[in-house]
């Protein structure tokens, strides 16, 4: 259970960074 937990955790972080990471190639593009 704990690994499930950690690789829901990981996909979540993922999820928030993957925005943050579009929105600085627009930005410097």
């Amino acid at each position: 259970m704990k690994g499930h937990r950690n690789a829901k955790d990981q996909l979540l972080r993922a999820s928030q960074a993957i925005p943050l990471n579009i929105a600085e190639g627009k930005g410097s593009a």
